[in-house]
Formats: C-alpha cells, structure tokens, sequence
C-alpha cells in the first residue's frame, strides 16, 4: 500500500526507496559493529604504547638507580627485594596513571554535560552521567597487568646487577 501510494505521488516512477525497520536496525547494528571494532583496535594500540613506556620508564629509572641498587645489596637487600621495589614502583606508577585517566574522562564528561551537551552518538540522548563501572575496575586491573609485563625485563636487569659493578656507578 506504501508503495503504490508513493508511486501514485510520484507519478509512476519509482524514485524512492522503502526500508523496512528491521533492515535500518541491522545497517546500524552494522555500524555500531563496525565502530566497534575501530575502538578496540586503537584501545589495543593504546595498551601495547603504554607498555612501552612502562618499559621505558622502568629501564630508565633501573638505570639510574645503579649505584642505589649496589648499595641496598651492600646493606643486605636480597635480589628478590630489589625486584619487589621496582615491582612496586611499577604498579602504583600504572595504578595512578589509571586514576588520572579515569578522573580526566570523568572531568570531561561531566564538564560537557554541565555545558548542556548530553547527545552522544547518532541521535542518542543522554540525559544522565552514568559510569559503566563494571568496565573500569577490569580495565584498571588491565592497565596493572600491561605495567608488569611491560617492566619484566627492567626487574630482571635490577634483580642481575652485580653489587659491587652497581657500587661504583657502572652497569
């Protein structure tokens, strides 16, 4: 009945297109998969660069603190201590960068909606700030694993340093 409507208005020609509901659904279901897709591959990304700089970090600051690291051996520190320190210092350094990220996000957001800005996406109204916290705790733990894979190789070179090599200055 549509069609024959429209052809009637359109003087017999079919210069139109019909959708049926469902079909526009599975497009967006389409496209929404497909946005999906392009985020998780930049999260991806964005995990496998901040392993990077954990690594970097962690390379830097075992280098740095040779002489520190000859000393606690001098005064009795095990190997296993030694890791255990920079073990540390790796997960609250991804820890904190964890809490700054979710602050900053939570910051902008409810910056934006303070603005009156609450459409989000194509057409989707937001009316309240609402957290998926059943994301952000598992992502936090994410971000900590990320940091100790990423400082694997630097708690190695700290737990090896010879004691006397670390005590004057030299790795």
């Amino acid at each position: 009945e549509a069609r024959a409507a429209l052809m009637d208005r359109h003087r017999g020609h079919e210069d139109f297109t019909i959708t049926t509901q469902t079909a526009m659904l599975d497009t967006f279901g389409k496209v929404i998969n497909g946005i999906t897709l392009a985020v998780s591959f930049i999260a991806g990304i964005s995990l496998l660069v901040g392993a990077v700089g954990i690594f970097t970090m962690m390379w830097i600051s075992v280098g740095e603190r040779v002489s520190e690291i000859g000393l606690m051996m001098a005064v009795g520190a095990t190997r296993e201590q030694i890791q255990r320190i920079f073990l540390l210092e790796a997960v609250v350094i991804s820890g904190l960068g964890g809490l700054c990220g979710l602050a900053g996000g939570l910051g902008l957001a409810k910056g934006l909606l303070e603005r009156g800005i609450t459409t989000v996406g194509v057409g989707r109204s937001v009316s309240t700030f609402e957290v998926p916290w059943e994301y952000a705790g598992p992502l936090a733990l994410l971000g900590v694993l990320i940091a100790l894979l990423g400082s694997v190789y630097p708690l190695a070179r700290a737990r090896n340093t010879d004691a006397v090599t670390a005590l004057r200055g030299a790795d």
